[in-house]
């Protein structure tokens, strides 16, 4: 979770909006993006509307990106 976490953060900064903004956009509470955050736990049903209102993908935020899976395998080549 620590890296949907991480994710969650990134995303929201990211795509230059607030955390309000995205909130309005859900239909959810400040808090709930705020928990979020914080946790890294979002409800299944929630993790694709937060994914395009942030303009990135459920894979990215879930740390499973062909770009992450390259970016490792390039670091373990490299050791």
């Amino acid at each position: 979770m620590e890296i949907l976490k991480q994710r969650i953060v990134l995303a929201i900064k990211r795509s230059n909006k607030t955390q309000a903004t995205i909130a309005r956009e859900l239909r959810t509470t400040n808090q709930n993006i705020y928990n979020w955050k914080t946790t890294g736990e979002i409800r299944h049903e929630r993790l694709l509307p937060f994914a395009q209102a942030t303009g990135v993908t459920t894979d990215w935020l879930l740390g499973c990106d062909i770009a992450d899976l390259y970016i490792n395998m390039t670091n373990r080549e490299a050791d």
